[in-house]
């Protein structure tokens, strides 16, 4: 009975979100489709899909709207500006943050101040499950995924059917799958756009399969050069391998198989070198995977072996899931970061000698000087007003120059992660506090290829804080904000020329020994080496510089992990540094088998916001992480 339920709901919202009753135009519709057959993680940006309808005769521009509310720290307006012309449709994909996509979350289409439409974003939340999108001409395609676990059992897939129009064209959009599978007619469809933001998300830590026979995805030309096999020739087979291989009774009649030259670095799962039918590689992190077999074919699908197979292909793969993409929308990821970056830069007091001197100051003219001047002068009782008018010029003068001398620009404080996966490709996540002595408003921009939202300390942001989200970038516009009240920008995408470490080191169980060249644009004042659960202290590395590795690795040691990686990072041990401490311990907790993590502190920020207007900043705070490889040598 439940499973019927269950099925029934999941049924209803991934048939995507009806347009509710159009408010004052009813020649707009507005509709909308959230996630991957409304599978989304709320921990991440989530694509929602927008189909506006304008069968009037005349152009419509306006923005599509969604009012933050009921998620605290976040607020505000978002908007997205979009115009619709005559009797016409258009769709669009938009990035909303996952944890807003509840019950209460309605996007409406506004122009000149007026709704013009309303649709309602629903969805299933895929938190403690693997959500794979199953990319096919065939709809009928998913079934050959139901019931496969993960995990040993303990983690359920769940699958959602894909066009290779629902494929987003950033792979920041795709973090809500774990899993890709893409045919051949279906990869021949994708564009450019997309083809590049699966491959980074695939180097990012996603699991790529390319399937199908005659074509397999690894036949087209998208991802020729990136298949673990060349595909050959397709054979009828009774399928023993696969049985075999899933532990299953055999396949009952001939299955055609596509079978294949193994590519250099590839390991072949099913079959050999020159006849390979399942194979994968590495890809940055993730995995890239070819299964020669067409997953729509009815022997396959009535096999009473095949969510056997398709378990034990997925318990076959081994990727690095090492990424710094955290709880992005929850109390350990985001607010965390914004308890690091509300430690604002100190204003420069006056030095103490100055006021020193003129407390002293005061104290001989409002108490000798005084006295003696109108004693000479015999007029006593005049000390009745001159000691408070000399008072109040005292104050007076104090507090004007506390005015004059106090900064008049945006005190600014930024903290954050950087994950590098290669030379062109890194992940960013961060924060950017803005506070100022005086009210004002603020403006603060992002570059192209990151989402921005807009956070409040304590107050709740009103619905005048809007964020626009362009092709540009986001732009964060806080109205009116009091004076010494804390906003934040929270920002993550992706850098495309941040550069990364070069790194050679060779191992024994005794020590590491090798070098490390920093090819980024930036130096770092503390860089570590983790190894096996071991730290190894390097010191500060310029950017453009090397530095010579050779350490002793202890087969045992009582020192905690966390009190090893603090003594190597002097920047954790107090302050801003501290407080993000707990997020450079976990970027660095992965014992990875052929892969040491580099942990490096920098404090330059890497041109993530651009706020309008006077800045005085402080000293930036950012951790950047690379994993690079190591090899064992023979004692």
């Amino acid at each position: 009975m439940l499973t019927v339920v269950v099925g029934v709901v999941i049924c209803f919202v991934s048939s995507g979100s009806p347009a509710l009753a159009s408010v004052a135009n009813p020649q707009l519709t507005l509709r909308s489709s959230v996630g991957f057959q409304s599978y989304y993680n709320p921990q991440t940006w989530v694509p929602v899909r927008i189909t506006v309808v304008n069968r009037g005769k005349r152009p419509v521009a306006g923005d599509l709207i969604f009012s933050v509310t009921h998620h605290a720290p976040f607020g505000g307006l978002l908007r997205w500006p979009l115009t619709v012309g005559p009797q016409s449709t258009v769709k669009t994909t938009i990035a909303m943050p996952g944890n807003m996509l509840n019950q209460h979350a309605v996007m409406s289409f506004v122009v000149s101040g007026v709704t013009q439409a309303l649709t309602r974003l629903a969805g299933v939340s895929t938190l403690g499950a693997s959500p794979t999108g199953m990319v096919s001409a065939t709809p009928q395609a998913v079934q050959s995924l139901a019931g496969v676990t993960i995990g040993n059992g303990a983690v359920q897939m769940v699958t959602a059917y894909l066009t290779p129009s629902q494929i987003p064209a950033h792979s920041m959009m795709l973090e809500s799958l774990s899993n890709l599978y893409l045919d051949g007619e279906a990869a021949s469809a994708l564009s450019v756009s997309q083809v590049h933001a699966i491959l980074d998300w695939v180097k990012a830590g996603g699991v790529l399969i390319l399937g199908g026979v005659q074509p397999n995805a690894g036949q087209t030309l998208p991802f020729q050069n990136v298949s673990p096999v060349t595909p050959q020739v397709v054979i009828d087979s009774k399928g023993a391998a696969l049985s075999a291989f899933a532990g299953a009774p055999p396949v009952t009649g001939l299955l055609p198989e596509l079978l294949g030259v193994s590519t250099r670095g590839s390991h072949v799962i099913i079959g050999d070198a020159k006849h390979a039918l399942v194979a994968d590689r590495m890809y940055g992190r993730g995995i890239i995977a070819y299964v020669g077999l067409n997953p729509i074919s009815p022997l396959l699908l009535s096999w009473s072996g095949n969510t056997m197979f398709y378990t034990a292909l997925f318990e076959a793969f081994h990727t690095q899931l090492a990424r710094a993409r955290f709880d992005l929308f929850g109390s350990g990821g985001t607010w965390s970061l914004v308890t690091a970056a509300e430690q604002f830069p100190q204003l420069n007091a006056p030095p103490l000698w100055l006021w020193a001197t003129i407390f002293l100051l005061y104290l001989f003219v409002a108490g000798p000087g005084l006295f003696i001047l109108l004693r000479r002068n015999r007029k006593h009782e005049r000390a009745w007003w001159i000691l408070p008018i000399l008072s109040v010029v005292v104050a007076g003068s104090i507090y004007e120059y506390g005015v004059l001398v106090r900064p008049n620009g945006i005190l600014t404080q930024s903290v954050g992660l950087i994950d590098i996966v290669d030379p062109h490709l890194a992940e960013a996540t961060g924060v950017e506090a803005l506070m100022s002595p005086q009210t004002r408003a603020y403006s603060v921009s992002t570059p192209p290829g990151t989402y921005a939202v807009p956070l409040s300390e304590s107050d709740v942001l009103p619905k005048q804080t809007m964020t626009t989200y362009l092709p540009s970038g986001s732009l964060l516009n806080f109205s009116q904000v009091r004076a010494w009240s804390g906003r934040y920008a929270f920002v993550a995408g992706v850098m495309r020329h941040f550069g990364a470490f070069s790194a050679t080191l060779q191992y024994t169980k005794k020590e590491v020994y090798g070098t490390v060249t920093n090819q980024t644009a930036t130096s770092y004042t503390d860089l570590a080496l983790v190894l096996h659960g071991k730290v190894v202290m390097l010191g500060a590395l310029r950017a453009g510089h090397s530095t010579h590795v050779q350490a002793v690795l202890a087969s045992s040691t009582k020192v905690p992990f966390a009190l090893q990686l603090a003594n190597a990072l002097p920047s954790s041990s107090s302050g801003v540094g501290h407080s993000i401490f707990e997020f450079v311990n976990e970027l660095a907790s992965p014992s990875l088998p052929s892969q040491a993590i580099l942990i490096g502190w920098a404090h330059a920020e890497p041109k993530l916001f651009y706020p309008d207007g006077a800045v005085l900043s402080a000293s930036p705070q950012w951790v950047v992480r690379q994993l690079v490889d190591v090899t064992k040598v023979a004692e």
